[in-house]
């Protein structure tokens, strides 16, 4: 049975009628995004794949994905960036491919043109690919803001893994359309500069103006997007018993939700930036262990978790030092993603499907999620939206299965096969138009938006059975890692997770032993 089967069933007739409770978006190695809608309720039991935007292109692939804010009908902006080191534009409502980023020039040729940078021995290393991305909220750089609503398209940050930062917003022509209610098709590159020499993560701070970045030999960093200049830059962890210090190799990046503030903090806070603006003075990129805090141009003070390929976590502190402030380790397999949820917990997520919480404040992890089989590629949190809603983390990962928690009960809410293993996932805001669509199929009031909507769904679940086959023989051919074809196209590459016929049964996560154990089941029968 393929993982949108509890849709094909629909929701019980007596689940109250209303637009779908949100919408899921997933990556794959083969370039495909898989959208996934939960009905109103939320009823989650009756979550399905509603589309699928793409052909199957292994060179192709989705690398990182990003969602934008919500603009006018409540359609956003979905940013993919593939192996060539392009990125594409897509709306979340239709999937049409709306402008496309041009790929990031080497290292060498970025910092020949910026006029040395800090690493002017770097070589290049074609073709550089888009490592980490995100989309803010604010105008970059004393770039003009957008008036109107035109202000929620921002400007798109990337940081590719030669350690190129670029901020793409835009184009003006391109913001007065938005702000008539198209999608902005012209984007043009603000500002770039070059990082370091190797990037593998990136975090933009909850204000859009500084990022963290990190990598294979390159510590965490934080930048200032406005001024394009280093603010802070940490150092490793400290020395074991014998005096030696772990190569730095930094694979995930979060920064902790700011905390609630003091008037009188808050106040002090905007007086130190407004003096830094009105001195025109770089942000101080050293000191000492103990910098005073609230000095005149330095950076605001920042809390930073990274984790390592040594399956370390290190947070920091820029208000406190250069040295984490605290030091675990976590597992036994590298650090593969980090969702910051609340001032003081940070979800981590590991190559050998772990999944738990970081409680800063009481200095250890637990609250462990179970289901997840195989390397969790990325994680994605949303907070509750009204009071009493559950605050939900979404994961996705080499098992091929998108799951859905609720973190307070640590409860699982979903989980669907999407057939390839996933390399990213967000949640989306549900288009106005799908909204009502759904709510006419629901009701029956309105007979053609109802049809409409049905045949839709009809005719992607039915183009998706016509094109298993060639989904199949396309990740078979990309060298045979694709967990045993059809026989078995629940397992995993890396941990397993559940096996063909162990899907059928609606068991799951079962593994490659379901499978003989259902045969002997079957013929017992």
């Amino acid at each position: 049975m393929r993982g949108d089967a509890p849709g094909r069933r629909g929701a019980k007739a007596n689940v109250p009628v209303g637009p779908p409770f949100t919408r899921i978006l997933t990556g794959d190695e083969l370039g495909l995004i898989r959208v996934a809608d939960v009905p109103f309720g939320p009823n989650w039991e009756g979550a399905s794949v509603v589309a699928r935007w793409g052909t199957p292109d292994r060179s192709n692939a989705v690398v990182v994905m990003t969602v934008s804010a919500a603009g006018p009908g409540n359609i956003a902006l979905l940013a993919v960036a593939r192996p060539t080191g392009k990125v594409d534009l897509l709306s979340t409502e239709t999937g049409a491919v709306v402008a496309t980023l041009p790929p990031p020039p080497p290292a060498s040729a970025a910092t020949a043109a910026s006029g040395g940078g800090h690493h002017s021995g770097v070589r290049a290393v074609p073709p550089p690919r888009v490592c980490a991305m995100a989309f803010v909220a604010r105008p970059v750089g004393g770039a003009p803001s957008s008036s109107g609503s035109a202000a929620w398209a921002g400007a798109l940050v990337t940081c590719a893994s030669s350690g190129v930062v670029r901020v793409h917003a835009p184009s003006p022509d391109a913001a007065a359309g938005a702000a008539a209610g198209s999608l902005p098709s012209a984007w043009v590159e603000q500002r770039s500069f070059q990082a370091c020499a190797s990037v593998s993560a990136m975090a933009v701070d909850s204000t859009g103006r500084y990022i963290a970045v990190g990598g294979d030999a390159c510590n965490v960093q934080v930048w200032d997007l406005d001024s394009s200049l280093p603010v802070w830059k940490a150092k490793g962890g400290k020395p074991n018993m014998v005096g030696l210090v772990d190569l730095v190799h930094v694979t995930a990046l979060a920064f902790l939700l700011p905390a609630a503030v003091g008037k009188e903090d808050e106040e002090a806070g905007e007086g130190d930036e407004a003096a830094a603006a009105a001195s025109n003075t770089r942000p101080a990129a050293s000191g000492g262990e103990g910098a005073g805090e609230g000095a005149e141009g330095e950076v605001p003070r920042l809390r930073i978790l990274a984790g390592t390929v040594k399956h370390k976590l290190w947070l920091y502190d820029t208000g406190v030092g250069k040295r984490p402030q605290l030091e675990l380790a976590w597992g036994e397999a590298r650090v593969t993603a980090l969702a910051a949820q609340g001032p003081g917990r940070v979800w981590l997520a590991n190559g050998s499907g772990t999944i738990e919480a970081l409680d800063v404040g009481a200095r250890s992890t637990g609250h462990g999620l179970r289901g997840p089989g195989g390397s969790i590629r990325a994680l994605c949190a949303q907070a509750g939206g009204e009071p009493g809603a559950p605050s939900l983390l979404a994961s996705a990962g080499l098992d091929r299965f998108v799951r859905v928690h609720d973190t307070s009960s640590r409860r699982s809410l979903l989980k669907l096969y999407m057939k390839q293993q996933l390399t990213g996932v967000m949640f989306a805001p549900v288009p106005d138009s799908v909204a009502a669509a759904a709510v006419a199929a629901a009701r029956g009031g309105d007979a053609a938006g109802g049809a409409m909507a049905v045949a839709g769904v009809a005719e992607v679940r039915a183009e998706e059975e016509a094109e298993e086959d060639e989904e199949e023989a396309a990740a078979a051919a990309g060298g045979g890692d694709d967990g045993g074809g059809k026989k078995n196209k629940g397992g995993a590459a890396e941990g397993g997770g559940g096996g063909g016929k162990a899907r059928k049964a609606g068991a799951g996560g079962g593994g490659a032993k379901d499978g003989p154990s259902n045969k002997k089941a079957k013929k017992a029968a």
